[in-house]
């Protein structure tokens, strides 16, 4: 367990999917458009701020690890969570671009609503 604050990702190396997708400046300038209430959070990667974001339970996570006081994300997750997350993120990266190529301003809120119906639409 981490006992001094770090400057390191919570997902360093956890979802190297989208921290490869975040490259692309239109996935990462789409993040960017997204309106976020402000929880005090001020994430040190994309990747973080994506997963915090579209699934909320991992914010107390990533605080307690900005910290100091809580471990990485890495190593911590089942397979099938791990995909769920990937998943997730994926859906919620297109659903963000597509909004900001609409010029729609939404909020991470939206986006998770937008990320559950296509989830819902797969069965």
């Amino acid at each position: 367990m981490q006992t001094e604050k770090t400057r390191e990702s919570m997902t360093e190396d956890v979802f190297p999917e989208i921290d490869s997708m975040l490259k692309d400046p239109d996935f990462s300038n789409s993040i960017l458009l997204i309106r976020n209430k402000s929880d005090g959070i001020k994430y040190r990667s994309g990747t973080d701020l994506v997963l915090c974001e579209l699934i909320p339970s991992f914010k107390k996570e990533c605080r307690k690890y900005y910290a100091g006081k809580g471990p990485k994300l890495s190593g911590r997750l089942t397979d099938v969570q791990r995909a769920a997350c990937v998943f997730s993120m994926k859906v919620g990266l297109v659903q963000a671009l597509l909004s900001a190529k609409e010029g729609e301003r939404c909020t991470w809120r939206g986006i998770r609503t937008r990320v559950v119906e296509q989830i819902n639409s797969m069965r």
